[in-house]
């Protein structure tokens, strides 16, 4: 068929498809309103490129979750610090304490009451 054409329209013919071959599987076929028919090499490294890719919408969740957790921190770490003030006022308090009964107990001992008397060891065992 192609025997009795000269070669100066083989050529062109030739050359026109491979242009054709090499864009259809390069690109692949798309058609408008239906949309990707052939993909190409194009489009084949394209979905491995953007494969492990994350959506948009799964990029504003995970933000969603930090900004989340980074208050629930925030909340914690000031209780945490009012807990902490909480604790040194009462350790002193205790210091306190144990210096006002230190105190108290000097001034028994000074005074002569720093063991039970009769009376109250007899009041202790009928109580």
């Amino acid at each position: 068929m192609f025997a009795s054409l000269s070669d100066l329209i083989k050529l062109p013919i030739a050359v026109l498809v491979g242009i054709g071959l090499s864009v259809l599987f390069y690109e692949g076929i798309r058609l408008p309103f239906i949309g990707q028919i052939v993909p190409g090499i194009v489009r084949y490294r394209m979905d491995a490129a953007t494969a492990n890719m994350v959506t948009k919408f799964e990029r504003d969740t995970v933000q969603a979750q930090l900004d989340e957790e980074r208050r629930r921190r925030a909340i914690s770490d000031a209780a945490s610090a009012k807990a902490q003030e909480r604790a040194d006022a009462t350790e002193l308090a205790r210091q306190a304490a144990e210096a006002k009964i230190d105190q108290l107990d000097a001034q028994a001992r000074k005074d002569g009451l720093d063991t039970w008397s009769e009376e109250e060891l007899q009041w202790y065992g009928r109580h």
